[in-house]
């Protein structure tokens, strides 16, 4: 990978990082219901719309570097999927043995918390991990996908993702009616991989191409 892309990704995971952060402090609801400045109002309630694209940002970075990578699927599970499962547990054991120390759970039970950690109920912030796990574990298929999609391919997922990220939901805000859930059908989240994979790999395109793109991404984020 060119020196150039390097430096645009590891700034594109600086600013995932600090939306993070900014996601979970008091700027992120307090300076906005707690003002009578319309510049303090509109500002705060801004940056609480724009931090919430941190995550699909972590996704796509991980889409620009992993979709590329040539495994099998034994080294996917030897040098990722291991990892992030180890993770998940060795973090969870330690806080449901800090939950149970502190009384919030009634016994130390193995069996308890093998089913909270399927269940994913020990942390709620571990969400994250677990969403990144699944990629992992689709990732073979993503990248086989990722490789044959030609542009026509991504304006269509593009279309399709705005359309049921953002026009979906705005429709039923608007009209008051529901809208069936089976017709989300698409993981948002290989989406942000497929988008991460062909906006790193797009060299050629222009200026306003990359522009539009990026919009819309943020938009099917939001």
């Amino acid at each position: 990978m060119k020196q150039g892309k390097w430096l645009y990704l590891e700034a594109a995971r600086i600013l995932a990082v600090l939306l993070v952060i900014f996601n979970h402090t008091d700027g992120f609801f307090l300076y906005y219901t707690h003002t009578h400045s319309g510049i303090t109002y509109g500002w705060s309630l801004f940056l609480s719309v724009l931090c919430r694209v941190n995550v699909p940002l972590f996704f796509m970075i991980s889409g620009a570097l992993l979709l590329k990578k040539e495994e099998t699927a034994k080294e996917l599970f030897q040098k990722r999927v291991s990892r992030i499962a180890a993770a998940i547990v060795l973090f969870s054991f330690l806080q449901y043995g800090v939950d149970w120390a502190r009384g919030r759970e009634s016994a130390f039970s193995l069996f308890v918390f093998l089913r909270k950690i399927l269940a994913g109920d020990i942390e709620e912030t571990y969400w994250f991990l677990y969403a990144y796990l699944g990629i992992l574990l689709l990732l073979p298929l993503v990248r086989r996908l990722a490789r044959a999609m030609t542009d026509a391919d991504f304006r269509y997922l593009l279309a399709l993702e705005t359309a049921l990220a953002v026009g979906l939901p705005l429709f039923g805000a608007l009209t008051g009616l529901s809208v069936s859930s089976w017709l989300f059908v698409w993981n948002t989240n290989v989406f942000y991989l497929l988008a991460g994979f062909w906006l790193s790999g797009r060299e050629e395109k222009t200026a306003e191409e990359e522009k539009r793109i990026f919009v819309q991404s943020c938009l099917a984020a939001a």
